[in-house]
């Protein structure tokens, strides 16, 4: 990359959205960016040093549509600091995924009309979304609640047209939630993580409470459609499978239904146990 090019601060005026300029253009970026820091600068260096080993990869029709979207990008005013480190970091996590070519395409043109229509903080919140769920295996994660799938099971991005790009599990998952107040599993489910509202749409899957030493064979629910709200830990059934927890043969521990109201319409019911 090589020393800062004082010319550069001058010349760069954003993304021409050419293939062949497009890594010296992301150089130039960096090089006339002057609010920078040096330690910045350097983090930014090593990762275009990477990233040019990952363009390579990519397709050329890929390569087109990632200089359009970072065109459109540097008009919204994203930079470096404020989200094209992370940009980046996710189009090297796509390429060390099992992400499909075709699920690539459905990420890059969904981000392509939420660039459009969007402004700049959900656009980087999906951003951020999508390099968490590739890299880490996390649906959702902040210091207080987090939802988690490892790197087990098979998921694809699509597009919606309403809602944005959201990740389709196309394989059972277990997937497991932790807040400061409880931590628990659902088993062997589906369903689709809207990466904008970041709920998850679920279906099927077994929820039970043998971390407090309750039988799970025994005492468990089963879900039919749910939806959770990864940013709360709150899950919203819209119906259960009674089991022997829910008839009170278990005086242990009690399964609180709650009906909770959003928008003047019922979302369900809420599911927790709790110990006495």
């Amino acid at each position: 990359i090589g020393a800062i090019n004082l010319n550069a601060q001058q010349r760069f005026k954003g993304f021409s959205g050419q293939v062949d300029t497009y890594l010296g253009e992301l150089k130039e970026m960096l090089e006339s960016d002057v609010n920078l820091k040096s330690d910045a600068k350097k983090d930014f260096e090593q990762l275009l040093e990477e990233y040019e080993q990952s363009w390579t990869n990519f397709s050329i029709q890929h390569r087109k549509d990632i200089a359009k979207l970072s065109q459109s990008m540097f008009k919204k005013n994203i930079r470096i600091r404020n989200g094209f480190f992370t940009f980046i970091q996710t189009q090297i996590a796509f390429q060390s995924s099992k992400q499909t070519p075709e699920s690539y395409t459905q990420w890059l043109k969904s981000m392509q009309n939420c660039i459009a229509n969007s402004n700049i903080k959900i656009y980087n919140q999906i951003v951020e979304n999508t390099l968490l769920l590739l890299s880490e295996g996390y649906l959702y994660k902040s210091k207080n609640v987090a939802w988690y799938i490892g790197d087990a099971g098979d998921y694809v991005f699509r597009n919606n047209k309403e809602r944005g790009v959201y990740a389709d599990f196309i394989s059972e998952i277990d997937l497991t939630y932790r807040s400061i107040q409880d931590s628990n599993t659902i088993y062997s489910t589906l369903g689709q993580f809207y990466l904008k509202d970041e709920y998850f749409e679920g279906k099927g899957g077994i929820v039970n409470w043998s971390k407090l030493g309750l039988p799970q064979d025994d005492v468990y629910v089963e879900l039919s459609n749910y939806g959770a709200s990864l940013n709360r830990a709150m899950l919203y059934a819209d119906s259960v499978i009674d089991t022997a927890i829910a008839q009170g043969e278990f005086p242990g521990a009690v399964l609180c239904v709650v009906r909770r109201a959003m928008d003047g319409e019922s979302m369900g019911e809420i599911l927790y146990l709790k110990a006495y």
